[in-house]
């Protein structure tokens, strides 16, 4: 006969429940900045694509009235146009030093939520600004 075993203990103690809340605790105070930067990266590369959709919007519409759009409405984009979520506020203006939309448009990208760190521009030139490496 086998002699009984007493001190048989059922279910987990005290010290191995705090050892796997702090490996948990670990584990997502590594993931939620990695996650955070990943979610925001899309957004940017979301807005990316709305900006040359925008402009080749823009470039149809110097051909048909010979004249850059002077807001998204125009291109019917709808007014305070936003993307990626609405973390961006799209806006149409005229480029720097120049007093009218006949020559060149300016497309800005706000970051709205201020996660991303600044805006992002490109304009009928080509030229761009902000994160677009």
């Amino acid at each position: 006969m086998r002699p009984q075993n007493t001190s048989l203990s059922k279910g987990f103690s005290l010290i191995e429940l705090l050892i796997v809340l702090s490996i948990i605790g670990i584990l997502v105070s590594v993931a939620t900045p990695a996650y955070r930067d990943y979610v925001i990266r899309g957004e940017q590369s979301e807005v990316k694509g709305v900006l040359l959709d925008l402009i080749q919007a823009q470039e149809t519409f110097y051909v048909q009235n010979q004249r850059y759009a002077s807001s998204t409405n125009d291109l019917g984009y709808g007014t305070n146009y936003k993307a990626a979520r609405d973390a961006f506020t799209i806006t149409v203006g005229n480029c720097a030093n120049e007093t009218n939309t006949n020559n060149c448009a300016l497309i800005t990208a706000t970051d709205s939520l201020s996660k991303s760190g600044g805006n992002i521009t490109i304009n009928t030139r080509g030229e761009r600004t902000g994160k677009w490496d």
